[in-house]
């Protein structure tokens, strides 16, 4: 039909810092906020405010050949208010763990496997209109697990 939808991705800023305390463990902490109201989504965006993750992890070193890494992260704000919200698009609080490793074979060569789930938080969209024929509630509620593989190496 030729209609145009806008689909901008936010400008975001992000923060983070890490450490070691000791040779084998290394500490980060990040915090992520987003420019969502500065966005055209086809009006979508009068609906936003700025969102906002904070997250945390950390890599030890099982020896020299085996990295152990643990991650969590939070959405405190997605940023949408209750207009956002459709059975299409919506975007739910969360919270997300995820744990992984990497063994090398090599100084150069090495395979990595991660696993993460995140688990959002229901929400609930009352007074919705299903083209004027009824109003009604949708629930939107979900998981998400990850599971991934990789190879890497370098010169």
């Amino acid at each position: 039909d030729g209609a145009e939808t806008g689909a901008d991705m936010p400008a975001m800023i992000a923060a983070g810092i890490g450490f070691k305390p000791i040779p084998s463990l290394r500490i980060v902490a990040d915090v992520n906020y987003y420019f969502n109201k500065d966005v055209d989504w086809s009006g979508k965006e009068d609906y936003l405010v700025g969102g906002m993750e904070i997250g945390a992890g950390l890599d030890f070193a099982l020896s020299e050949s085996i990295l152990l890494s643990a991650g969590y992260i939070t959405a405190v704000n997605t940023g949408a208010l209750k207009g956002y919200h459709t059975d299409l698009s919506h975007s739910i609080p969360s919270s997300t763990i995820g744990v992984g490793g990497r063994y090398y074979i090599n100084p150069n060569l090495y395979v990595a496997l991660g696993v993460s789930n995140t688990f959002y938080d229901d929400l609930y969209n009352s007074g919705v209109d299903y083209q004027g024929l009824v109003t009604g509630m949708e629930t939107y509620n979900k998981s998400t697990l990850d599971i991934a593989f990789g190879i890497g190496f370098s010169r």
